[in-house]
């Protein structure tokens, strides 16, 4: 499932790349830390830099989400 929501992390439309960031805040609970660290925080990086103001802040949204945060915090402390 992660390999297909990464994949769609790159489409032209807008609303696919935002709906990719809210996925990654709704799975991030069952990644491994290693997943997180290595897919997960770089992907949301690069969405939170996207033309699309609405990608910028669900992307923003999901970098501090409860479980995505915790997990990124986890791996940078």
């Amino acid at each position: 499932m992660l390999s297909t929501v990464v994949g769609l992390a790159s489409d032209a439309v807008p609303n696919v790349k935002f709906n990719v960031a809210k996925t990654l805040m709704r799975i991030g609970q069952w990644l491994d830390q290693p997943t997180i660290q290595q897919q997960v925080k770089p992907l949301l990086e690069k969405l939170k830099q996207d033309t699309d103001s609405d990608v910028q802040y669900f992307a923003a949204e999901a970098m501090d989400s409860e479980y995505t945060i915790h997990s990124i915090k986890f791996i940078v402390a």
